[in-house]
């Protein structure tokens, strides 16, 4: 979303780059912009002023979004544990009851 937005503040187009600025500093909760640029600004602790000054880079976001192997190994478990639960996957073995997998689930969700 941020690449598009930058693509279309350094647009060509006065009118593309107009409707943009307008949308993310005038637009308030209307605008699909203003709301993407916000939630982006808020998730990745920056401001909208900076995103528009071109300060917050794309490649930034690399900080906040790496994982270490346990937490990737830890979400797909709990993947795998709530397809269970909805009933698209199934356990090889009949010694879990479906408490033991909500509880499971509880268990590695809140820690």
């Amino acid at each position: 979303m941020l690449n598009f937005v930058y693509r279309c503040l350094r647009s060509d187009s006065n009118l593309v780059s107009f409707i943009v600025r307008h949308g993310i500093f005038t637009g308030e909760m209307d605008s699909v912009i203003r709301r993407n640029v916000l939630n982006f600004s808020l998730r990745y602790n920056t401001n909208i002023e900076k995103i528009c000054k071109f300060e917050f880079h794309p490649h930034s976001i690399d900080k906040f979004v790496s994982a270490s192997n346990y937490n990737l190994d830890t979400a797909t478990v709990l993947a795998e544990l709530l397809q269970c639960r909805d009933g698209s996957l199934q356990l090889s073995d009949n010694n879990f009851s479906y408490s033991d997998l909500l509880a499971m689930i509880d268990i590695i969700s809140t820690h």
